[in-house]
């Protein structure tokens, strides 16, 4: 059973009305057994947009960071995978060959609930990258109740 959870959504930069919001979130919530849950978080991407996977290995590339805060009542099953095209490319303004996402990249993070309903916060952090360069950091808090 999928259920869309509706999502407390806070831009922390980038808050000029002439800034470009290239990119999109959705966060859903799947019940998978007795006590958990998957967690899609959905990124979707606008052309010619971009975004990073969690793992760079080359300076000057910024991850896209998802970041669960504590709470006694859940568990995280490890970290979040990424699923989507992940495509390779070469930055013009780096010189560096890196991969990305565009068009949609979905995080997939499993949690065990211990207490029903609960409350999983957390904040994401992404850049969204163009061949003209890339915004200022963004960073997005949410909130899912898990039912």
């Amino acid at each position: 059973m999928q259920k869309s959870i509706s999502v407390v959504l806070k831009s922390i930069f980038g808050k000029s009305k002439k800034t470009p919001k290239p990119i999109t979130w959705e966060i859903k919530t799947q019940k998978t057994g007795f006590n958990t849950y998957q967690i899609h978080i959905i990124a979707f991407v606008s052309y010619p947009w971009w975004i990073y996977p969690q793992e760079s290995t080359l300076d000057g590339i910024f991850p896209t960071v998802i970041k669960f805060e504590e709470n006694t009542f859940l568990s995280l099953i490890g970290k979040p995978k990424e699923i989507g095209a992940l495509k390779e490319g070469y930055d013009e303004i780096s010189k560096v060959k890196t991969h990305f996402y565009s068009l949609v990249v979905v995080f997939v993070q499993e949690v065990v609930a211990y207490k029903q309903p609960e409350l999983l916060t957390g904040k994401i952090i992404y850049v969204a990258c163009s061949n003209k360069g890339c915004l200022k950091p963004q960073e997005i808090e949410f909130k899912i109740e898990l039912n």
